[in-house]
This record gives C-alpha cells, sequence and structure tokens, in this order.
C-alpha cells in the first residue's frame, strides 16, 4: 500500500509555502520491496528531496508518478495526485493559521 504524509509546511523567504511530505511506496517488481521518499511539494511542482536513493530507484517513483491513480472518479496522475494533497494541506495549514475577530 502506497502511504503519504505531511511532514511539515514551511514558508520561503518569498512567502511561497511547501509541503514537506513522506512518501512510502511499495513497488511492484521481482523485489517487492518499499522505499521512502521525500518529496517538496506546491500546487505546481513537486520536487524528490533525497539524493540518497539509486537511479533504480529515482526510475522507479518517476514510473510510478506518470501512473494513473487508483481513484476512478478521475483521470489523474500520481503526481497530479500529490500536488492536490500538497494543496490542500496548504490551504487547511492557512486556515489554521488564520485569526479571527468576534
Amino acid at each position: 500500500m502506497t502511504e503519504i504524509k505531511l511532514e511539515n509546511i514551511e514558508t520561503t523567504t518569498s512567502g511561497v509555502k511547501i509541503a514537506n511530505l513522506r512518501l512510502h511506496l511499495n513497488v511492484v517488481n521481482e523485489t517487492g520491496r518499499s522505499y521512502t521518499y521525500n518529496l517538496s511539494a506546491t500546487s505546481l511542482a513537486l520536487n524528490i528531496k533525497d539524493s540518497n536513493h539509486s537511479t533504480k530507484q529515482m526510475y522507479e517513483i518517476a514510473d510510478w508518478l506518470r501512473k494513473s491513480s487508483k481513484n476512478d472518479d478521475n483521470l489523474r496522475t500520481n503526481e497530479a495526485e500529490i500536488k492536490i494533497f500538497a494543496k490542500d494541506m496548504i490551504d487547511s495549514h492557512n486556515k489554521l493559521e488564520e485569526i479571527r475577530e468576534l
């Protein structure tokens, strides 16, 4: 099972909010291994933060990101689903930081 978890939200000096995520990916291949990737995402961009993965592992995540998601309600890729998740987490974070006058 593939799992994604929000680690934290950071704000750059220019004010852009970035969601730092942890993706636990089960690879369906001859080894059947699972890998954990640290990602950073906005609603427009997705970056893999780790540099300690082998090229084979990088190809595997790239292939997985290009595949259609398991959500049958749409035709989005896994990459698009992660970007939407990141956007939702950033929006939730903004709402939690909102100051409301009563």
